[in-house]
Order: C-alpha cells, then structure tokens, then sequence
C-alpha cells in the first residue's frame, strides 16, 4: 500500500546530479583551456610585425620566397609580399610604401634610398637569337638594339663595359621579354642569372615556354650586379635596415644553400 511520494535516496542524489555537474564543469574547464591553447599560435602570429615587400614579378618566386621566408624567420616578421613591374618596386620604395627586394645600388638611387648589405650576386647576361663571330650572344652591346627591364640598374660595371647603348626599356615578366627578343624588337635581351650554370638558365628560359634551342646566350656574364632590398631615406622602413643586415648575415648559410639548387632570372 503506497502511503506516500516515494522519496529519492540522497545517495542517488549525490551519485548522480551532483556528480554529473561536476562531471560537466570538468568539462567545460578542460574545454575552456584547451581553445586557449589553440589560440595561442593565432595570437603570436597577430603580434608580429607585418612589413610590406615588394618584389619584381619577373624574378622566380619559389626561389625569393624562400629567401624572404628565411629573413622573416630571422626578424621575427611576417612580410606582406606584393609582385608588381620593377618600375613600380623601385617607386613603391622610394615612397616609402614598402621595401624594395632586387634593388641595386646607384649613384642616383642612393640619393633617395637606403640599401641593406648584398644578399647575393647575380650575372648580368645577353640573350641573343643570332649569334657573333665567337659562336655565341655578343659581349659588346654598342650599337645594338638591348632590350632591359624597365626601371632595372645592372651596375656600374655592366655600363662602363658597354658605352654607346641604345636602350629600350620593356614591360612583361621574363617569358613576355623573352618573346620580344624572339619577335625582332631587340637584338640583345639582358637579364640576370643567379649563377655562371648555363644549362640553368637554358632551363630556365624552356620553362618560359620558349624553346631554349632558339636563343643564343652568352659564355660568360658581361658583368656582376648584386642583390639588395631598398628603403626610402628617413623614411619608416628605413630604420629596418640594420635588423635586415643582421638578418642576412646570419642567414648566410641558409641563402647560400638556396642558391646551389635553384634559379633566378630578372
């Protein structure tokens, strides 16, 4: 005979409410702490400093993006990568935009720029698609039609070598300038190659989409220039010059390593 509501033991009452409020604040703790550390990469990575790059869009970017990753890794920073003309790298950075990778020095550019230390150096090389009486692209560009990047600076040694250039300065990454030579624009195309590996920059230039059986190069380089990146003077990004000399300089080992596999061409 029921007399009465059936009360619950309180042992149910601990055992089982209590103890799976307790079960769920556990829970919600180890839930609460494990988003706080998922977090926390995000975070590091919203504090870091985040520079503007600008880099030619006819340079090979595997192999720039490899050296700006290990520079980043150096400093601390994350770059803001933008791949645009030449021209528009050298303006971007006498702006005061962004830094300038690729930028040479010279006596004009220094009047308006800062310059870190070289991170490598490149051969300044002619293209050709005939050939001069030594078999292979001139070395000795007076006179004819010479084809550069336009805004490009080969150095004071590549123009001391060649008085008497005609010059034309052309848009178009390294196929399109490529096509130019092939098209009759030019007598001579002048690039940069990282290395004196010929059979490099003939791989290169196939991977243009050109036939590298078609363009003559040279045996050897007209002339060194090397590879810097560039401030504005007294600009903001000036001041990082010194960190991106550090920088370079204890990356030396890893750029060095770089350049042994891959391959650049401007």
């Amino acid at each position: 005979m029921k007399l009465g509501p059936t009360l619950t033991p309180v042992a149910d009452l601990v055992d089982g409410d209590a103890l799976a409020g307790a079960r769920n604040r556990r829970l919600h703790r180890r839930s609460f702490l494990a988003a706080g550390l998922a977090c926390v990469p995000a975070l590091a990575k919203a504090r870091q400093v985040v520079v503007p790059m600008a880099v030619p869009e006819s340079t090979n970017a595997p192999f720039i993006t490899s050296i700006l990753d290990e520079l980043a890794q150096a400093m601390g920073i994350r770059w803001e990568v933008s791949r645009v003309p030449f021209a528009r790298v050298l303006k971007m950075a006498e702006q005061g935009i962004a830094l300038g990778f690729g930028v040479s020095p010279s006596p004009a550019r220094a009047a308006l720029l800062d310059f870190s230390t070289s991170i490598f150096t490149s051969g300044v090389w002619a293209l050709s698609v005939g050939v001069d009486s030594t078999g292979s692209a001139p070395t000795r560009l007076a006179g004819l039609r010479t084809c550069v990047a336009r805004g490009a600076d080969y150095g004071v040694q590549f123009y001391a070598a060649n008085p008497g250039l005609k010059l034309d300065y052309v848009h178009g990454d390294f196929a399109a300038r490529l096509r130019m030579l092939l098209a009759g624009r030019c007598d001579v195309l002048v690039v940069t190659h990282f290395n004196d590996d010929l059979s490099q920059l003939r791989k290169r230039i196939q991977e243009a989409g050109v036939d590298s059986q078609l363009i003559t190069v040279g045996q050897r380089p007209l002339a060194a220039s090397t590879v810097h990146i560039a401030a504005k003077r007294g600009g903001a990004w000036g001041e990082w010059v010194p960190r991106l000399n550090a920088a370079i300089a204890e990356r030396q080992g890893a750029i060095a390593r770089l350049l042994s596999t891959a391959q650049q061409s401007q």
